[in-house]
């Protein structure tokens, strides 16, 4: 059941009645169920009043950033509420924050772990690149550092990073051509691609936008995704539309991180030669091919950004899509009333052939194939006689006294048996 009050307007009162809730121990659910407001809308709003500096993973991360900041003796109520934020075209910085020092010797540890009897001279690390190696767990450094190293040998931090962020990115070889073939190792290559492309944004965020494509398994609507994280229908909207004007992919500065290999990949994919946007063709065929359960526009939309397209170029390309989705389903639907076609003329060919050979059947024929007296003097042939060698496709017809040519050896045959029906009329 929805809200009471969602979608109303918040007001001052109720802005000082949040935060004042924030310094006191009630939970998320209880704030919202006291606002009659949803859990996505109070999170909407603690993120519109206090602007956080971060992206968190999950809700419950949020609240106690915001309980920290509203219990905290500095935090000052701002006169007013801070202005709307627009989504920009601008990617977040892809920098990790500065990591503690004793992480970053545990990242080099493993690395030399790793690396050790190779033989292989190791690089001197880059600092960005070893912060963002330390915000990741030892599993998976260890695990992502095997690979690099069975892959390439060295084990360099570049590598290294886009390895954590997206196992086996490195390893994708997906060209145009190959998606014409519509096999699974290239929708699984294209998903790969796409994940990586979402990978930095916030988690829940992220998997309602990889379920709208069908990336997840399970609900794929926005009532059923609704349903599944306790939210409305609306509110899914939202987040939705919100994320695709997040998911904008540039070329970036810094660590190269899993999405700007994702992005580069992609541009090679959908790209030809020689122009600066994305083929509609291709873009329709991937997106097919890899989201075949998604809204087309949504679709469209995330490979367009994904791709380092803007807002305004991501439209265009959604209405050249549709456009050739609607020519190309034309063009369908043109050959299948042609193939209607043929099949009805070979139905009738093979009807008329039928009522011959039954006509055929059905004929009385004399005991012998003798011709009567007085035929031209014209050598006379019987039907069992082979024509002769220098025109195979002329057959002599007593009855209509000259020679008939032929188009082929069926009627041919044809013409003999009724040359020998004496019944024939």
């Amino acid at each position: 059941m929805q809200p009471a009050r969602q979608g109303k307007k918040w007001l001052r009162a109720e802005e000082d009645q949040l935060l004042e809730e924030l310094r006191g121990e009630d939970r998320l659910g209880d704030i919202a169920a006291r606002h009659q407001r949803s859990v996505g809308a109070i999170c909407a709003r603690i993120e519109h009043l206090l602007v956080p500096d971060r992206v968190f993973d999950s809700d419950a991360a949020l609240i106690d950033w915001a309980k920290s900041v509203a219990r905290s003796p500095q935090f000052v109520r701002p006169v007013s509420s801070p202005p709307v934020r627009t989504v920009v075209d601008v990617e977040r910085p892809s920098r990790a924050p500065e990591a503690d020092p004793a992480r970053r010797e545990a990242v080099l540890a493993i690395r030399t772990a790793l690396t050790a009897g190779t033989g292989r001279e190791v690089a001197a690390p880059d600092v960005g690149e070893l912060d963002v190696l330390a915000s990741f767990d030892d599993g998976r450094l260890e695990e992502a550092g095997r690979a690099v190293v069975k892959r390439r040998g060295p084990l360099g931090l570049a590598d290294w990073v886009l390895e954590c962020d997206s196992p086996g990115i490195a390893d994708i070889r997906l060209t145009a051509d190959q998606l014409g073939t519509g096999g699974e190792a290239e929708k699984s290559a294209g998903a790969q691609l796409v994940r990586a492309g979402l990978a930095r944004l916030w988690q829940r965020n992220r998997e309602i936008l990889l379920m709208r494509l069908g990336l997840l398994t399970g609900a794929t609507t926005m009532a059923e995704i609704a349903q599944q994280f306790g939210l409305t229908r609306e509110r899914i909207r939202q987040i939705q539309n919100r994320e695709l004007d997040r998911a904008l992919v540039t070329a970036g500065s810094g660590v190269r991180r899993g999405w700007h290999e994702a992005r580069d990949r992609l541009r090679r994919l959908l790209i030809p030669d020689g122009q600066s946007a994305c083929d509609p063709e291709l873009v329709l065929i991937f997106v097919e091919l890899v989201m075949p359960h998604a809204p087309r526009e949504v679709a469209v939309t995330v490979v367009g950004r994904l791709s380092g397209g803007k807002a305004a170029t991501c439209r265009e390309l959604v209405t050249a899509v549709e456009t050739c989705h609607h020519e190309r389903e034309q063009r369908n639907r043109l050959a299948a009333e042609e193939e209607r076609q043929r099949i009805r003329a070979s139905e009738q060919r093979s009807r008329r052939t039928a009522k011959v050979l039954r006509l055929i059947d059905e004929a009385e024929w004399p005991p012998t194939t003798s011709i009567p007296a007085g035929g031209a003097p014209t050598p006379v042939r019987s039907p069992g006689q082979r024509p002769h060698w220098s025109n195979p496709r002329r057959w002599w017809a007593p009855r209509l006294g000259r020679e008939v040519g032929c188009e082929s050896e069926a009627e041919l045959h044809v013409v003999q048996l009724l040359d020998a029906a004496d019944d024939w009329s």
